[in-house]
């Protein structure tokens, strides 16, 4: 079966690549919001991590898993149930699994291996049939084309019929616990080995006791015993010969089963994964939407928050509202502590949201779908001091430029502050002029107000400048508005902090 409703286009997924991955979560504080889709559930937990790390550049694949999180919105418990029996399945085959596994070096016998598998197909089959009675509960419950076909075919696939008639052949196999009767056919053929072994039966029968080595003529019930080693090896190689067919079916019915599950797991499981996170912020009473897409570089939205800082709940969180296009570098400057940092990462987390095919916090949301995006945060020092913080800054540049391709988005928050303003300045319009050259959108937080003010004049096209705002009395509105850029620092602010 391969109908997927969540990777409709695997070949559209970009992916990160070394250190690069723990900083973009560190940098934009992903473990906030890995938290509260988890609720200590590991799995969950890596599979948004990874998904985070891949945001999808299909718009059809973002569209599609929007509208299966609307369905999951208004039916939580038919996704949630999906992704338990899913993983209730998985972890009780492992279990099995893992107890019938000897825990020395031995030879197993086939007929232990074809009991083991039966055992596991017991659990599978079992699952199944706990999941055809959900899908057949909702089938065509849905508007998404791509969930109802998903349930038609797995209702099409594991049809009841089928895994009754599979459970009554694994209740014979699974006569194999006890002293079991084998009956098989053949015919002698070369050497007088048995040709076109086929197994008829496996039966439960007493244990015997009396046998007849020589068995009388016509006496049809009558069984040789084994007596020797010969007979004995030459009955388990015709034993075998028909159980190791049974042994391939099993193993092939399992794996499927197998691979089945775990990707039920990861389909419910992103959508279960962002109902937890739905739930967790209506209920801190704020507004989600779902984003759109526009077909240039840019961003318009209203109401634009921090999910992270909605999260923390540590007070009440002010949003941003812009709109631009068309441009390839944005610079924000204004007063410390005037909420650019978290202007800056809740774009990145909105567009990160938006391109995994999640919602997000904000009362509208439109972006750009950008082929990849990277973060460029102030890092700690080395503590082994083997580098300064400058040389730091810039080898982490270097190793994320040969992942940028044309239509990128970066983040770079107070890049270049671990040195002079004359120094940094220079770095900055020139990485920032080739980031220009190359058609990346770079949205860079600065306090470098030479840098800043030089590219104000000029009055380039494809810029454009943010500033924090601040009140008359030195306050903080934790907003943005477009305009000439600013200085970090104000007399009357330095004044309160040093002589209050």
């Amino acid at each position: 079966m391969k109908v997927n409703i969540l990777y409709f286009n695997e070949n559209n997924i970009v992916n990160k690549s070394g250190s690069a991955k723990d900083k973009f979560i560190r940098d934009l504080k992903l473990d906030l919001i890995l938290d509260a889709i988890a609720e200590d559930d590991t799995y969950l937990r890596t599979l948004f991590k990874k998904i985070f790390l891949n945001p999808s550049v299909n718009e059809d694949e973002i569209n599609n898993r929007q509208e299966i999180l609307r369905e999951a919105m208004h039916y939580p418990q038919f996704f949630k149930e999906a992704y338990q029996l899913s993983t209730e399945a998985i972890s009780n085959t492992n279990i099995c699994s893992e107890t019938s596994h000897p825990r020395y070096n031995k030879m197993i016998p086939v007929s232990k291996k074809v009991l083991t598998q039966s055992e596991i197909a017991s659990i599978n089959l079992r699952h199944l049939g706990l999941f055809n009675h959900l899908m057949s509960d909702y089938i065509n419950s849905f508007s998404s084309p791509y969930l109802n076909e998903f349930i038609t075919m797995t209702l099409k696939n594991y049809t009841r019929d089928f895994l009754q008639k599979a459970d009554e052949l694994l209740n014979e196999l699974l006569d194999l616990k006890f002293h079991s009767e084998i009956v098989i056919g053949g015919h002698p053929g070369f050497g007088l080995k048995l040709r076109e072994v086929r197994l008829h039966t496996i039966s439960n029968s007493e244990k015997i006791t009396e046998k007849t080595k020589y068995p009388k003529k016509g006496n049809e019930d009558a069984i040789i015993l084994l007596d020797n080693q010969t007979l004995i090896n030459n009955s388990e190689e015709i034993t075998n010969s028909c159980l190791v067919w049974i042994l391939k079916t099993l193993s092939d019915f399992n794996n499927e089963a197998n691979n089945f599950f775990e990707t039920v797991r990861e389909m419910f499981g992103f959508y279960s994964g962002g109902v937890n996170l739905f739930n967790k912020i209506t209920k801190a009473g704020e507004a989600v939407c779902f984003p759109e897409f526009i077909s240039v570089k840019g961003y318009e939205f209203t109401g634009l928050k921090d999910i992270g800082l909605i999260l923390k709940k540590e007070a009440a969180v002010i949003g941003n509202s812009v709109s631009f296009s068309g441009k390839n570098l944005c610079i924000i400057t204004g007063a410390n502590q005037g909420g650019k940092t978290t202007f800056l990462r809740s774009i990145g987390l909105g567009q990160l949201m938006a391109q995994c095919g999640l919602f997000v916090t904000a009362s509208s949301f439109s972006c750009y779908r950008y082929s990849g995006i990277f973060t460029h945060f102030p890092d700690e020092e080395d503590r082994e001091l083997k580098t300064g913080l400058l040389e730091q800054e810039l080898h982490r540049l270097h190793d994320l430029i040969p992942h940028m391709k044309k239509d990128s988005l970066l983040l770079m928050n107070e890049t270049f502050s671990t040195t002079t303003e004359y120094d940094a300045s220079y770095l900055a319009e020139q990485i920032t002029a080739a980031f220009r050259s190359c058609g990346l959108l770079t949205i860079f937080v600065t306090h470098l107000y030479q840098f800043a003010h030089k590219l104000y004049t000029e009055a380039p096209k494809d810029c454009i400048f943010f500033r924090a705002n601040r009140n008359s009395d030195g306050s903080r509105t934790f907003t943005l508005e477009t305009g000439e850029p600013v200085k970090s620092s104000y007399a009357l602010d330095l004044y309160h902090e040093i002589l209050g």
